[in-house]
């Protein structure tokens, strides 16, 4: 299993995506876009993967999927790039004014883009 390492800079958190890849799933689990997971057998079939996400010295899983605007995500969610990942990837989140937006274990924190706020995502 291949792991690539990412970095989304929050106002209170760095955050580190790792892709969960490498296996070949027939069977798909039922977990929601932008909620928890183990891995990507876990995620509908809606999600590209499981993203580990670490935030803060905690990690949590994450359903979602590859996008490059705003536009490729589904429902209520932002395309981000991140910030450590030298080929570009970018990855959909869902948006949220309050923690009770985001799914259960998940916390509402600020995205920051050239320190400036520029969005509030769910994060682990």
């Amino acid at each position: 299993m291949s792991r690539l390492a990412f970095v989304v800079a929050t106002s209170v958190v760095i955050v580190a995506v790792a892709a969960v890849s490498g296996c070949v799933v027939s069977d798909r689990g039922d977990a929601p876009l932008y909620s928890g997971c183990g891995d990507a057998a876990d995620c509908n079939p809606a999600a590209d993967a499981c993203y580990i996400v670490t935030n803060m010295g905690s990690s949590g899983g994450m359903c979602s999927t590859v996008c490059t605007t705003d536009a490729d995500c589904l429902g209520y969610a932002g395309c981000y790039s991140l910030a450590a990942d030298p080929s570009g990837i970018q990855v959909c989140y869902q948006r949220c004014s309050y923690d009770y937006d985001c799914a259960p274990g998940f916390s509402c924190l600020d995205a920051v883009r050239a320190g400036v706020v520029v969005d509030r995502i769910c994060l682990p």
